[in-house]
């Protein structure tokens, strides 16, 4: 069982990019006027070119506002609010034109053009409140991967699958250039300023991306194992001896009020985050590789994940392939890579549950029990915010909690990492991408 548990998890490196969950947020999409003039010009094509919304009372009014190279839906998609809101767009032949990505904006009441540098202010007032987040985040990530540890040495790969443009560097060297800045002047503008720039104007899909790499590139006491490890050693009775040393003065009814008003907002936010881990680790159990890796058979385990994994009977497009074959068979590759990526999330969940029921929490409970527990109260989480560090409790408002139990697989040293495991993060990141991909950046 030990060497398919290792089996599984060499496979996890594969698919650790499809394993961030998308986070909500308050982003800002959209063109200049250069290139809506642009794209009024194309003729209907096969791309979506340009967005707009109109708040008239009708149809054929939002029509006459918008104007001819827009088509309107039929929706009033305002209606049940009590307003209006008719979407109109345009498409073009040119890929070049295409909207790859769109970011929604938090607004109350209308919209019109002259809003537009009020809603942009709002949008930067937005990033820098969410930067008490990252820096945090960020600044551990640098300390973590500067110390060796396993967690920050692979998430620094994995954020190189990003770059940022103006800089030309990956996202692993760029944010690790920042952590260290950051740590030797913790009111270094300037860089604060680039990463609200980073955080402003890329694309929602990978500042989603990077902030749950992120959030497996934290924990500032390591060495003395992840949080899991030190939450199974100071066990569910522990906390209130630490208080006890740590205030000697205090009685017992002292002691509980100051772990309240030290912990209780901490653990409430786990609380909050902690129904979709219990729900994500449900769907995994009931998979067929849970089932099979309950059963102990190994040859079965082994079927289920090469068939998970398998693309290789995938159809390449070339010369002779027509229109109507190179759509159905794009629609099958997205189909399979879609399949292969929720089993990579499987497998990485199976292994977590396996490690999870193997480590005690108190006398006779398994972290996984605790966990699971559907009548979980904060106090019960007062030991877990105790110690989980600041750049973990930072990213769980942006990104949650799950980030936090993927990362316990990755606890030790750089040094003691398996070599396969390295390799296959190598092949992994053979490419990267822009962080802005997508956007229009000048309407920044």
């Amino acid at each position: 069982m030990r060497s398919i548990g290792k089996r599984i998890t060499s496979v996890i490196l594969t698919f650790a990019l499809t394993l961030v969950s998308v986070c909500g947020g308050i982003r800002i999409q959209g063109v200049t006027p250069k290139v809506k003039e642009a794209q009024a010009a194309e003729a209907q094509g096969k791309y979506v070119s340009s967005i707009l919304i109109s708040n008239a009372s009708s149809k054929q009014k939002a029509e006459k506002e918008l104007g001819d190279g827009y088509t309107v839906l039929d929706t009033d998609f305002g209606k049940s609010a009590g307003t209006h809101a008719w979407i109109g767009y345009t498409t073009s032949d040119d890929p070049e034109m295409a909207i790859t990505d769109i970011k929604v904006m938090d607004m109350e009441g209308n919209f019109n053009y002259s809003d537009y540098e009020n809603l942009l202010k709002r949008q930067k007032d937005a990033v820098e409140d969410q930067m008490k987040v990252i820096l945090p985040a960020v600044m551990e990530y640098a300390k973590n991967y500067d110390a060796g540890y396993i967690s920050a040495v692979t998430m620094h790969s994995m954020l190189n699958y990003f770059y940022e443009d103006d800089s030309q560097k990956g996202m692993g060297d760029y944010l690790l250039d920042a952590g260290r800045a950051l740590a030797l002047n913790p009111d270094n503008t300037t860089v604060e300023d680039d990463l609200e720039k980073v955080f402003l104007q890329g694309s929602n899909d990978a500042i989603s991306a990077i902030e749950n790499i992120l959030s497996q590139a934290q924990g500032s006491e390591q060495k003395k194992g992840s949080w899991m490890i030190r939450l199974s050693k100071l066990g569910p009775n522990g906390l209130e001896a630490e208080y006890k040393q740590a205030y000697p003065g205090y009685n017992k009814k002292q002691i509980k009020n100051k772990m309240k008003q030290d912990l209780d907002e901490k653990a409430n936010l786990i609380l909050e985050n902690l129904i979709t881990v219990q729900e994500s680790f449900k769907e995994c159990e009931a998979s067929e590789l849970w089932q099979v890796v309950e059963s102990g058979e190994e040859d079965a385990i082994g079927n289920v994940v090469d068939e998970a994994v398998n693309t290789e009977d995938v159809a390449l497009i070339d010369e002779s392939t027509t229109e109507e074959e190179a759509a159905k068979l794009v629609i099958d590759s997205v189909n399979d890579v879609t399949e292969a990526a929720d089993a990579g999330e499987t497998m990485v969940e199976t292994v977590l549950l396996m490690y999870m029921k193997g480590i005690p929490y108190g006398e006779d409970t398994s972290m996984y029990d605790f966990f699971m527990r559907e009548d979980l109260k904060a106090e019960d989480l007062y030991p877990m915010a105790y110690l989980i560090s600041r750049g973990q409790e930072s990213l769980i408002e942006d990104v949650g909690v799950y980030g936090l139990f993927i990362s316990v697989l990755s606890e030790g040293k750089a040094k003691d990492a398996d070599p396969e495991d390295k390799a296959a993060m190598e092949e992994l990141i053979g490419s990267s991408h822009s962080v802005y991909e997508g956007v229009d950046r000048g309407i920044f």
